[in-house]
């Protein structure tokens, strides 16, 4: 029997209608996105040579069956947490055994940064350098200014659950996501090379600036909670894998041919890796019977919450870009990037919270929400703007 069914359908149809309303409705759209990033980050290869796989996916056939393979490629990673909720919620047996494998509790943050790493085109990254407007006022956003603004948002939250008020702040705290945003840059005729050049500089700053702002804005402490232990962790679970992945690619072509060539796969590997995470977290607080005390009313004003917080996170950043006198592609980098926040760093933070925080998979709640209400506003935004001139 669902534990805690009524709140936690809630959450989970929710979750699917934020994702739904979000999505292109035309298939030519969905490839857009993946197109943008392609034709700005594919390396240039003789014919015959390697590339990239569509995994048979062809957009514009104009098949209903077409158009909906598409959109599930281009969405796994929603629907797999969307379906990784349910399976938890429903059957968390399966989750709390697959916690237990201690492989997979022990690599799979590593994996993903890793995967992330072949996938960087750096290269790309050194047009950016003189833009240093852009880069200084993006930076300032993601690292502190989303972080003040969303601790003391889930401080104001009429919020029941000390566990969503923690998952809001460290949401709020953490840089943004490695690959998806900068592409989602472009495909709103975005400064590229701006968006990955940010993306990668506040990650890098994030592994030593993180751990200080969950004590001194979310007020994490307790339990052994030490924040040079916490960017010694992050150091290694994350920045470390991030570098050797890059690292790979640049010291061999042939890496570089195998991870276009396998482009697609790596993808799937990362995501089915993030999955696993929620999947877990979810599973166990089943388990123990915590969404007992979850309630509709909460999960929605919790929706709300991480809404406001998105839209207050990207009205601030525009703002300071038309002070600043930023072009309209550089404006479009910073707010699409600033807004969207770094989902697998996310969880990965969840677990190396001391047991004092809460229960993790209430933890998780927020984070989930947030992940969804970014996809939502980030893909609206991305569609208005990509119809207006680039002013490069």
């Amino acid at each position: 029997k669902m534990q805690g069914s009524s709140a936690m359908r809630a959450c989970a149809i929710l979750a699917l209608a934020l994702s739904a309303s979000a999505l292109p409705t035309n298939v030519h759209n969905v490839n857009a996105l993946s197109n943008a990033g392609n034709a700005r980050i594919a390396p240039n290869k003789n014919p015959g040579s390697l590339q990239p796989k569509s995994m048979g996916l062809r957009g514009g056939s104009g098949s209903a069956l077409s158009s909906f393979i598409t959109f599930c490629d281009v969405q796994h990673l929603p629907i797999g947490i969307l379906i990784a909720i349910f399976v938890g919620l429903s059957n968390p047996d399966l989750g709390v055994k697959a916690g237990e494998n201690q492989f997979f509790a022990t690599w799979s943050i590593p994996t993903i940064f890793f995967i992330n790493g072949i996938k960087i085109k750096a290269e790309e990254a050194k047009k950016a350098v003189k833009n240093y407007k852009a880069l200084g006022w993006g930076s300032l956003c993601i690292l502190l200014l989303s972080a003040v603004i969303g601790c003391q948002l889930s401080k104001l939250a009429p919020l029941s659950i000390k566990e969503f008020i923690t998952g809001i702040a460290v949401f709020s705290c953490l840089p943004s996501t490695t690959v998806s945003s900068p592409m989602l840059a472009a495909k709103a005729g975005g400064n590229f090379a701006l968006a990955l050049l940010l993306t990668l500089l506040v990650n890098v700053i994030a592994i030593f600036s993180t751990p200080f702002l969950l004590k001194n804005l979310a007020g994490i402490s307790g339990g052994g909670f030490s924040v040079g232990g916490m960017i010694k962790r992050l150091a290694t679970t994350s920045l470390t894998p991030l570098l050797v992945g890059k690292a790979v690619t640049s010291a061999s072509s042939t890496a570089r041919d195998l991870a276009a060539y396998f482009s697609k796969v790596l993808t799937y590997i990362s995501s089915g890796v993030i999955i696993f995470q929620p999947w877990v977290a979810i599973s166990r607080s089943t388990k123990r019977g915590v969404f007992s005390r979850v309630t509709g009313s909460e999960i929605f004003i919790l929706t709300v919450i991480v809404t406001i917080m998105h839209l207050l996170w990207q009205g601030i950043e525009y703002l300071g870009c038309v002070g600043l006198g930023l072009s309209l592609a550089s404006t479009k980098s910073v707010c699409i990037v600033g807004g969207a926040k770094n989902l697998p760093l996310a969880l990965g933070l969840v677990g190396m919270l001391p047991a004092t925080t809460g229960d993790t998979g209430l933890l998780v709640l927020p984070i989930v929400l947030g992940h969804f209400s970014t996809i939502v506003c980030d893909s609206i935004l991305g569609n208005y703007w990509s119809a207006k001139s680039d002013d490069r």
